[in-house]
């Protein structure tokens, strides 16, 4: 369980004991109510979505703290391999990541020196009879949030989180 400190203060830091997290810098969080999760997540991409959202659907208390208040495009892989689609489907988000953002891609097509080499059909030559799935990054990690969100997830974006104080605690805090 996580307990996480509502409250806002703004202007000067708090004592240095205290754990702390931080809104740009400017805005500072300190102690008031608590609100018990099951589950906190530092992060609301693939990842910290789809854990929020699968817990979420077991009926955990789940709170995702997000530090992009919108997700930008940024140069990574936007490609899922045919293993990865087929983790995306036994997690359940399959379906909704083809959808909402993303294109199935049933081959794949070699070239060497500026000319077509052989083409694999992804679909009959994978174990799981899957191809890859395309997508923006960014629309990807909306959608997913999105869907967290839709499950009951409390999200909380533009939150950069810092511990100020690593002495051990009976139950963790976070505040936001």
């Amino acid at each position: 369980r996580y307990a996480v400190k509502k409250s806002l203060q703004r202007g000067s830091h708090p004592h240095r004991t205290s754990r702390s997290c931080y809104v740009n810098d400017s805005q500072l969080f300190t102690e008031m109510s608590v609100t018990d999760y099951d589950l906190a997540i530092i992060g609301g991409g693939i990842a910290g979505s789809t854990l929020g959202l699968l817990m979420a659907r077991q009926g955990a208390r789940v709170l995702i703290l997000e530090k992009d208040r919108l997700f930008r495009d940024r140069v990574r892989g936007e490609t899922v391999a045919p293993w990865g689609s087929e983790e995306a489907r036994t997690l359940g988000v399959y379906d909704l990541l083809r959808d909402r953002c993303g294109i199935e891609v049933p081959y794949i097509t070699f070239w060497f020196g500026g000319h077509a080499g052989g083409r694999r059909d992804l679909c009959t030559t994978t174990p799981h009879g899957m191809g890859s799935l395309d997508f923006k990054h960014a629309e990807m990690q909306e959608v997913l949030l999105e869907a967290a969100r839709s499950e009951g997830v409390e999200v909380h974006r533009g939150r950069k989180c810092k511990e100020r104080n690593a002495r051990a605690t009976r139950k963790r805090q976070l505040f936001r």
